[in-house]
């Protein structure tokens, strides 16, 4: 997951005090950048969109690799040289930290060491000499381990974020031919938005593309946040919730759901967790069910098919539009999903893009790609709020 002309003279000190958080030393200079925009990239694979950022690694040759944009971790990592155990194929040529000066592996015993486990949410491994880590997720589809590391990144070609800490994997599992690695956004201290906030601030925004909008972004601000949206009356916000269970996560309360113009589905509140890193949404089965049974009443005409893991998948013609789905947050947020946010094909087949996760397991659950596609949405996590406008990424 030729040198270049730096514009930041600047040192960054990483340092971590008895609580554990990372705080950095910058020149004051620096806090008047302007804000950051990153092409986000749009990439299709079986059906399933995937939303890339194309961020380099190293100095004084900068290697550029495309990054699944994950808004539900906080780890970022990349493929290595060697691949000690094991790489997947994927669309750049792999990372080689020998041969960039920036480089530096993080020993075992270190502070910084020390943080890793509330990234990963899995200890750190054994190691007599740099300290390693084991990332998986939650699908167990894509999991990295490998060394812990700081490393030069390029946000853009002339924007830099010195001495970023990362993961440099050697035994990998992913999506072949879809990304390299993954870039973590979450709230936790070692999540790309923390360590560049000194120079921008935590404040992010994101407009993920869609096949026919090409232009999607994220957006990190300066010291002083993103202003100009902070202000945009165009913005209606909901607050950010934090769940002791994952306290990286970017939670907001769903109050209710509605199909079509006039039915209401009857769902308890729960917490749904903005996820970029995750296809489709996951619900509780006390709120995917009455969905799931009232999509079905509504095309009662047409037999479902399973395809696993989505359970309500059919053989529609393309006249048949399904109902529009509506969700409802908290402080009267209303986020109406046309077709295009609520259809999944896999050919020749439409799909509901939710799946259901058993009310024990969790109490919580999951708003994924493509139901935030084209659909702009800012997280200022200093004012713990979470704003969205309907913007279609322009």
């Amino acid at each position: 997951m030729s040198l270049l002309l730096i514009l930041f003279l600047f040192l960054l000190s990483f340092l971590v005090s008895s609580s554990h958080s990372i705080h950095h030393s910058l020149d004051d200079d620096h806090f008047s950048l302007p804000v950051v925009k990153i092409p986000v990239l749009y990439v299709e694979e079986e059906g399933a969109p995937y939303f890339l950022l194309k961020l380099g690694f190293g100095t004084p040759r900068i290697r550029y690799f495309h990054l699944l944009m994950d808004t539900g971790s906080s780890f970022t990592w990349v493929q290595c040289k060697p691949c000690q155990v094991r790489c997947f194929k994927q669309p750049s040529p792999i990372f080689d930290p020998s041969l960039s000066c920036s480089y530096a592996p993080i020993p075992c015993h270190s502070l910084e060491c020390s943080v890793l486990k509330s990234a990963t949410s899995f200890p750190t491994l054994p190691c007599s000499d740099t300290c390693k880590y084991n990332q998986r997720y939650l699908n167990n589809d894509v999991a990295s381990i490998g060394d812990f590391a700081r490393e030069m990144l390029h946000l853009l070609p002339n924007i830099v974020v010195p001495g970023f800490i990362f993961g440099c994997g050697q035994n990998n599992t992913g999506s072949p031919d879809v990304f390299d690695g993954v870039v973590g956004l979450g709230r936790n201290r070692l999540s790309l938005v923390d360590q560049s906030s000194p120079i921008y601030g935590k404040v992010f925004s994101f407009c993920l593309p869609s096949p026919q909008k090409s232009n999607g972004f994220l957006t990190i601000g300066n010291k002083g946040g993103l202003p100009e949206l902070l202000t945009d009356p165009e913005f209606n916000y909901t607050s950010l919730v934090s769940l002791e269970s994952d306290p990286d996560l970017y939670y907001i309360n769903l109050v209710g759901i509605s199909l079509g113009d006039d039915q209401t589905v009857s769902i308890p509140p729960f917490p749904l967790a903005i996820d970029t890193g995750s296809t489709v949404s996951l619900l509780p089965t006390s709120v995917y069910v009455p969905l799931r049974s009232a999509v079905r009443k509504v095309l009662s005409k047409y037999s479902p098919f399973p395809i696993e893991p989505l359970d309500t998948c059919y053989n529609l013609s393309s006249s048949v539009i399904p109902p529009a789905i509506t969700l409802n947050f908290e402080g009267g947020i209303v986020i109406r999903l046309p077709q295009s946010r609520i259809l999944l094909t896999i050919s020749p087949f439409t799909c509901l893009p939710f799946i259901e996760i058993g009310d024990d397991d969790r109490n919580d659950g999951i708003i994924g790609g493509i139901q935030l596609q084209t659909l702009q949405v800012l997280i200022d996590v200093v004012n713990r709020k979470v704003g969205f406008a309907e913007k279609n990424c322009d």
